[in-house]
Protein backbone atom coordinates (compact mmCIF):
# COMPACT_ATOMS: atom_id res chain seq x y z
CA UNK A 1 0.00 0.00 0.00
CA UNK A 2 2.75 2.61 0.62
CA UNK A 3 4.59 1.67 -2.14
CA UNK A 4 1.64 2.79 -4.50
CA UNK A 5 1.24 5.80 -2.70
CA UNK A 6 5.36 6.61 -3.25
CA UNK A 7 4.80 5.66 -6.92
CA UNK A 8 1.42 7.84 -7.59
CA UNK A 9 3.02 11.03 -6.03
CA UNK A 10 6.62 10.57 -7.69
CA UNK A 11 5.02 10.20 -11.07
CA UNK A 12 1.12 11.87 -11.04
CA UNK A 13 0.22 11.96 -14.21
CA UNK A 14 1.94 8.69 -16.22
CA UNK A 15 -1.90 7.18 -17.38
CA UNK A 16 -3.16 10.38 -18.23
CA UNK A 17 -0.06 10.97 -20.63
CA UNK A 18 -0.61 7.77 -22.07
CA UNK A 19 -4.26 8.17 -22.62
CA UNK A 20 -3.47 11.55 -23.45
CA UNK A 21 -1.33 9.98 -26.68
CA UNK A 22 -4.38 7.68 -27.67
CA UNK A 23 -6.48 10.38 -27.81
CA UNK A 24 -4.44 12.57 -29.76
CA UNK A 25 -3.23 9.60 -32.40
CA UNK A 26 -7.01 8.79 -33.02
CA UNK A 27 -7.64 12.88 -33.43
CA UNK A 28 -5.04 12.62 -36.06
CA UNK A 29 -6.12 9.42 -38.03
CA UNK A 30 -9.78 11.22 -38.22
CA UNK A 31 -7.95 14.43 -39.54
CA UNK A 32 -5.94 12.36 -42.00
CA UNK A 33 -9.14 10.53 -42.60
CA UNK A 34 -10.88 13.99 -43.38
CA UNK A 35 -7.95 14.97 -45.76
CA UNK A 36 -7.92 11.99 -47.64
CA UNK A 37 -11.76 11.84 -47.87
CA UNK A 38 -11.86 15.69 -49.38
CA UNK A 39 -8.62 15.32 -51.03
CA UNK A 40 -10.03 12.75 -53.36
CA UNK A 41 -13.67 13.68 -53.69
CA UNK A 42 -13.01 16.10 -56.64
CA UNK A 43 -10.88 13.82 -58.28
CA UNK A 44 -13.44 11.19 -58.37
CA UNK A 45 -15.93 13.72 -59.82
CA UNK A 46 -13.58 14.31 -62.50
CA UNK A 47 -12.98 10.92 -63.17
CA UNK A 48 -16.83 10.58 -63.54
CA UNK A 49 -17.04 12.95 -65.84
CA UNK A 50 -14.42 12.06 -67.80
CA UNK A 51 -15.63 8.67 -68.12
CA UNK A 52 -19.07 9.83 -69.28
CA UNK A 53 -17.33 11.90 -71.93
CA UNK A 54 -15.45 8.97 -73.37
CA UNK A 55 -18.13 6.74 -73.60
CA UNK A 56 -20.68 9.00 -75.27
CA UNK A 57 -17.58 10.12 -77.29
CA UNK A 58 -17.70 9.10 -81.48
CA UNK A 59 -15.21 6.53 -81.79
CA UNK A 60 -13.37 8.54 -84.72
CA UNK A 61 -12.00 9.98 -81.87
CA UNK A 62 -9.18 7.22 -80.23
CA UNK A 63 -8.83 8.27 -76.87
CA UNK A 64 -7.49 4.25 -75.24
CA UNK A 65 -4.32 5.92 -73.70
CA UNK A 66 -6.52 8.33 -72.33
CA UNK A 67 -9.51 6.40 -70.93
CA UNK A 68 -6.80 3.48 -69.58
CA UNK A 69 -5.20 6.55 -67.80
CA UNK A 70 -8.22 7.32 -66.08
CA UNK A 71 -9.63 4.16 -65.01
CA UNK A 72 -5.81 3.77 -62.98
CA UNK A 73 -6.17 7.19 -61.72
CA UNK A 74 -10.17 6.28 -60.94
CA UNK A 75 -9.21 3.01 -58.74
CA UNK A 76 -6.42 5.41 -56.76
CA UNK A 77 -8.62 7.66 -56.23
CA UNK A 78 -11.17 5.30 -54.67
CA UNK A 79 -8.91 3.44 -52.85
CA UNK A 80 -8.06 7.08 -51.30
CA UNK A 81 -11.61 7.96 -50.80
CA UNK A 82 -12.47 4.71 -49.13
CA UNK A 83 -9.55 4.37 -46.77
CA UNK A 84 -10.61 7.79 -45.41
CA UNK A 85 -13.86 6.88 -44.81
CA UNK A 86 -12.71 3.83 -42.67
CA UNK A 87 -10.69 6.22 -40.69
CA UNK A 88 -13.04 8.92 -40.49
CA UNK A 89 -15.52 5.86 -38.91
CA UNK A 90 -13.06 3.81 -37.10
CA UNK A 91 -9.56 3.03 -38.07
CA UNK A 92 -9.60 0.56 -35.27
CA UNK A 93 -7.30 -1.64 -37.25
CA UNK A 94 -4.99 1.21 -37.43
CA UNK A 95 -5.54 2.12 -33.72
CA UNK A 96 -4.43 -1.29 -33.00
CA UNK A 97 -1.14 -1.41 -35.15
CA UNK A 98 -0.30 2.34 -33.84
CA UNK A 99 -0.97 1.86 -30.01
CA UNK A 100 0.49 -1.55 -29.86
CA UNK A 101 3.04 -2.11 -27.41
CA UNK A 102 6.73 -3.39 -28.48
Amino acid sequence: VGGKKIYEFAYPREEKEQNNFKEIFILSLKIFGIYLIVSNFPELIRNASEFVTHMTAPEIFQAFSQQQFNISNTISCISGFLLGLYLLRSGKLFIKYGLEKS
